[in-house]
């Protein structure tokens, strides 16, 4: 494991978490093979803690009620 797995792997755990479906994982074989690597090094998984995958994209909803309208 390299210094470059250990940072892209945090910065990559938000998408398993909260972009990543598994159908979408599953087009990415490669990446999440990977990423569940990395996850099996014990120094990993104390550092990232345990990762929830993504059953549903989670879309940011905004805050305040109404959207403003694009245009005019």
């Amino acid at each position: 494991m390299t210094l470059a797995d250990v940072v892209v792997a945090a910065t990559v755990k938000y998408f398993f978490e909260n972009v990543l479906d598994a159908g979408k994982r599953k087009s990415l074989p490669a990446t999440t093979r990977w990423f569940e690597t990395c996850l099996s090094v014990p120094a990993m998984e104390q550092a990232l803690g345990k990762v929830a995958y993504c059953s549903k994209v989670k879309v940011p909803q905004a805050k305040g009620g109404k959207q403003k309208k694009k245009g005019g």
